[in-house]
């Protein structure tokens, strides 16, 4: 007796649920995917913003590209896009040639992520390049720990010389960069 009166109830709920949608009630349609293309329509744009948006939007495919898909391939790629040698990088960040010959081989990884911060510093990548090179070194910036909120705090500021970082890494109570290790 009992279960036929639930059924009952509940049939009489379902009755009522549809009495108050409407018959022909014509639901949203998803939305088609965009494409991306730069509106160069707008009269207030100038041509040199119209070029640095398009070529931050190719940058940001190609480091998001197969070509891209190791931290050594990252790390040549935006080498070359700012036209930097491994001599002119090593003199900016103090890592030796050797070194970064070796990371862009892919024959090593840094052994820090001091040394990938350093990197970044020397290459003066902005925010999406610089935690695009921390995820290819497989490393989690966003772990709370003292040397990462140091590190998203540089890199957030857009502070992009060593000297500079390194005034403030010690207020973290980080060690300077790079990382050298002892002998």
């Amino acid at each position: 007796m009992e279960n036929k009166e639930i059924t009952s109830r509940n049939n009489k709920n379902r009755e009522f649920e549809e009495d108050k949608k409407p018959k022909n009630k014509k639901l949203p349609e998803y939305n088609k995917p965009e494409s991306f293309e730069l509106c160069t329509s707008n009269t207030d744009s100038n041509e040199k913003d119209i070029k640095d948006i398009q070529e931050y939007c190719d940058m940001i495919t190609n480091i998001n590209s197969e070509r891209c898909n190791t931290f050594a391939n990252t790390l040549v790629y935006h080498m070359r896009r700012m036209e930097i040698s491994i001599e002119e990088l090593s003199e900016i960040t103090g890592l030796s040639r050797t070194i970064i010959s070796d990371y862009c081989k892919g024959k090593k990884k840094p052994e820090d992520a001091r040394n990938v911060m350093t990197l970044g510093i020397g290459l003066e990548l902005d925010i999406e390049s610089f935690y695009d090179l921390f995820k290819k070194f497989n490393y989690d910036i966003y772990n709370n720990t003292k040397q990462n909120i140091a590190y998203r705090y540089i890199i957030n500021s857009l502070i992009l010389s060593l000297d500079e970082c390194n005034r403030i890494l010690p207020i973290f109570g980080e060690d300077k960069l790079p990382y050298k290790r002892k002998k």
